[in-house]
């Protein structure tokens, strides 16, 4: 899942930080340092985004406690478009938490 900052926010954000405290906004160094954090949170977030999109629904939990594992697989891979593999270890990873066991 892609998660993108506008521009403007992106040069704001910039901009703010490289001139707090009298920093030169034409310093490289430190516009570079900037640039490489925002793109380590923008990374970060598409992590926690693609995360939660793996999250099984709750039709596909509802498919799991049936007994249709396989088809819960499917229903995951047609909703997030991921392999088998990542269908199949987002599915078991669901099961062997705490939290869906107790909701499910």
């Amino acid at each position: 899942m892609k998660v993108e900052f506008t521009m403007s926010l992106r040069d704001a954000v910039l901009l703010e930080i490289a001139l707090k405290d009298g920093v030169c906004a034409c310093d490289d160094s430190i516009v570079n340092f900037v640039k490489m954090m925002v793109g380590q949170a923008i990374a970060t977030a598409e992590k926690a985004a693609d995360a939660a999109a793996m999250a099984p629904t709750e039709a596909e939990a509802a498919m799991f406690r049936r007994g249709e594992r396989i088809e819960a697989i499917q229903a995951l891979r047609a909703r997030v478009g991921c392999g088998l593999k990542e269908a199949k270890d987002a599915i078991d990873r669901a099961v062997a938490t705490p939290s869906f066991a107790a909701t499910h």
